[in-house]
């Protein structure tokens, strides 16, 4: 789990810096439910992320923020400053926390338990015989990132490098034949042209990365849940923008786990239903006209069409398409609130990630069989070709 911890925290960071501005926001206006929606999904998305790799540190703050900042969306309890500010320590101990964690270092945790207790709730604590102590911090992360436009200059200024020791090859070529500083350039052509391979590998990587133990997160999972379900994955292969296929990380968990609480039945029910007690998920890779698209198919229950619509109309969705629907903040047809569903933030939040990717998702539900989610999502990198 080392690499999935790593990409863990380095999402975790990244999408902390995001909703930074957006915890300042809510922080000074409590009103501004644009701000506290996208805090909201920042924290859903890494309680659901530390769940799946049993991070309990890190499920037992988002856990408080993420009860603290229903309360708020509900208008469930007085957003007083005392409040507030108790929710925005937990969220920006998530930080704090990631920060430890890049740089090795260790960061106490004896009080989160009351961080947790300020805002009014119990913290979560599954694992009651082990002391209190650092958590995860103590494990160094290898895992590198660079903002694009750095990238593309770096891109650039290779397409420039092998333009130029092209012409210089063919110019000298030309006009002495037999120089015998040709050698020497020639293997200097070589030496760019590795250099460019390895621009190119750096720029891209295999999905399996993003596909790395969902198996037995997966298993894991499904036992919470009292589910059997058998992973099936294909197409881990192939390669793709780096950048894309570590944003598809958290729409993939997303998905899998919605089918995981709201698609695939219990095995009594499957039983009842003339379906095999183990449901199956299957997630597919394929390149399709420069896009990557990740297919994640269930056999399960579908989408509830009649609930969704319900649940809609009470939020004020009415005549809008159930994809529509689906997407929309604050929307969940689970019967109650667990660490996997209830909050109505699973599919938001993919169609949020899939827009900051330039993608888009689509959704293919069959009542009684199952529910299809297609993610598709383009290149944001050029790719240098070695001469």
């Amino acid at each position: 789990m080392t690499d999935l911890f790593g990409e863990f925290i380095a999402d975790l960071r990244e999408g902390f810096e995001r909703a930074g501005p957006s915890l300042a926001r809510w922080v000074d206006c409590p009103q501004d439910r644009a701000a506290l929606d996208a805090v909201f999904r920042f924290v859903h998305t890494v309680r659901g992320n530390a769940g799946f790799l049993d991070l309990e540190r890190f499920e037992r703050l988002c856990d408080g923020a993420e009860r603290g900042l229903a309360q708020a969306r509900d208008g469930r309890c007085p957003v007083t400053p005392d409040f507030v500010a108790g929710v925005a320590a937990l969220v920006e101990r998530l930080g704090d926390l990631a920060d430890a964690v890049e740089a090795g270092v260790g960061l106490s945790d004896a009080d989160e338990p009351d961080m947790v207790r300020a805002i009014g709730f119990e913290p979560i604590d599954r694992r009651r015989d082990e002391k209190p102590g650092q958590g995860p911090v103590q494990r160094r992360t290898r895992t590198v990132r660079i903002p694009t436009e750095q990238f593309e200059l770096l891109t650039t200024s290779m397409e420039e490098v092998e333009a130029g020791q092209r012409e210089l090859l063919e110019l000298l070529s030309f006009v002495e034949p037999n120089s015998p500083m040709l050698p020497a350039i020639t293997e200097l052509s070589t030496r760019i042209a590795s250099m460019a391979r390895a621009l190119t590998a750096s720029s891209q990587q295999p999905v399996d990365r993003i596909f790395a133990g969902l198996g037995a997160i997966v298993a894991q999972t499904a036992a919470r849940c009292g589910k059997q379900v058998e992973l099936v994955i294909d197409g881990g292969h192939i390669m793709f923008d780096r950048e894309v296929v570590d944003g598809l990380r958290d729409p993939l968990l997303h998905v899998v786990r919605n089918a995981l609480s709201h698609g695939i039945e219990t095995p009594a029910e499957r039983q009842q239903l003339g379906k095999p007690e183990a449901g199956t998920i299957h997630v597919s890779a394929a390149l399709v006209g420069g896009h990557l698209v990740l297919a994640i198919s269930d056999d399960g229950a579908g989408v509830d069409e009649a609930a969704l619509r319900t649940v809609g109309h009470a939020n004020g969705l009415i005549g809008l398409p159930i994809e529509a629907i689906l997407q929309s903040p604050g929307i969940s047809t689970a019967q109650e609130v667990t660490a996997l569903s209830g909050r109505g933030v699973g599919l938001d939040a993919v169609a949020q990630r899939l827009d900051l990717l330039g993608g888009q998702v689509a959704y293919d539900s069959r009542a009684g069989q199952g529910l299809t989610v297609t993610l598709r999502a383009p290149s944001r990198r050029k790719v240098v070709h070695a001469a």
